[in-house]
This record gives C-alpha cells, sequence and structure tokens, in this order.
C-alpha cells in the first residue's frame, strides 16, 4: 500500500514542476501592461483605432462640450422666443377677423353647443368585472384591462404593480373595477378580498 501512495505522491510533484517551469519560462510577456511604456500602449491603441488623451485635455474638451452645448441651447431658446412673437402677432390679426365669422355663426349654433360642452366635459367611464383565476399574472390582468378599457397602457399598469409590490399579493376571485379608477386603487382592490 506504501509504494502506490509513494507513486501517487512523486507523479504531484512531477507535475506541479513542470506546471511551475512551464509558467516561468513560456510567461507571456505581453500580458503585464506595468512592463510596458505608455508610448508603447498609446501607440498601440492608436493603431486599433482609439484616441489617447491625457486627464488635463479630456477636462479641457468636457468643459468646451458643455460651452457648446449650453450656447447651442441658448440660441435654440432665443429662436423660439421669436417664433412666439410672431405667432402672437399672427394670432391677434387672426382673432379679430375669427371674432367677425364667429359672431354670426354662434348665434345659429348655441343649442348645439350647449349639448357638445356637456359631452366633451363628461369622459366615459367604462366598468368591467375581472376574474382573477389561478396562475394569472400581473401582464395578463392588464392585458384584461387595457381591452376592457379600464386603463390605457397595459405595460405602465404591470410595471406599476411590480413597482409598488402589488404583484405578489393579487387575490384570485371578481373584482368589480372602473375606468375612473386610478392605478392605486385598482391596485387595491384586486389585492384584496
Amino acid at each position: 500500500m506504501k509504494l502506490p501512495l509513494r507513486f501517487f505522491g512523486i507523479g504531484l510533484l512531477t507535475a506541479s514542476l513542470v506546471f511551475a517551469l512551464s509558467l516561468y519560462f513560456f510567461k507571456d510577456k505581453n500580458s503585464s501592461l506595468e512592463s510596458e511604456s505608455i508610448e508603447n500602449i498609446a501607440e498601440f491603441l492608436e493603431d486599433k483605432g482609439y484616441h489617447v488623451i491625457s486627464q488635463e485635455d479630456y477636462i479641457a474638451y468636457s468643459v468646451y462640450e458643455q460651452k457648446q452645448q449650453e450656447q447651442a441651447n441658448d440660441e435654440e431658446n432665443n429662436d423660439n422666443d421669436n417664433n412666439e412673437d410672431d405667432i402672437n402677432e399672427n394670432d391677434e390679426n387672426n382673432t379679430n377677423d375669427n371674432e367677425e365669422n364667429n359672431n354670426d355663426s354662434n348665434e345659429n349654433n348655441e343649442d348645439s353647443d350647449d349639448e357638445s360642452d356637456d359631452d366633451s366635459n363628461e369622459k366615459e367611464v367604462y366598468t368591467y368585472t375581472l376574474t382573477v383565476e389561478e396562475n394569472m399574472l400581473a401582464p395578463d390582468i392588464s392585458r384584461l384591462l387595457e381591452n376592457n378599457n379600464i386603463i390605457e397602457d397595459a405595460r405602465d399598469f404591470t410595471d406599476y404593480l411590480e413597482d409598488e409590490d402589488y404583484s405578489r399579493y393579487i387575490q384570485l376571485g371578481e373584482h368589480k373595477l372602473s375606468s375612473d379608477m386610478t392605478y392605486n386603487e385598482l391596485a387595491e382592490k384586486i389585492t384584496s378580498n
């Protein structure tokens, strides 16, 4: 029994020595950047298509870019102010012309305007009874609510449920929901019995 253990130990020692010697003599000299000069590294990077600049140059360039951006924003704001002034002058002229035309048409349409104002101020409210079944996830519920006009965007509601940690507490059963409820109210409703 001693002899096989000795041979095994000698084999491990020999393998370790061969591995150590191969690392020492055949070491990859390109792997260490510390031994390379800055000029050689910069030259290598430029050959690969990169630009090498010092920290001071980078800071100066960043400040220059920031000033350029601020100037562009200022010019854009000035252009917008000038355009707004032109638009306001045109609006005043058009308003005077339109007032004369509208006076005639308003007399004829007073009754119909009252009815349309009532319709435009009231948003249609939809109701839906959501039946949550086993293995339904928040995206499934959001899709159902969007398809039944309770919410406008299923992805937003799903994100809300996950961000506010409601998605883990959705309860099985029927939940009566309406389109005038907020996301918080909807979430509270479907997470409670």
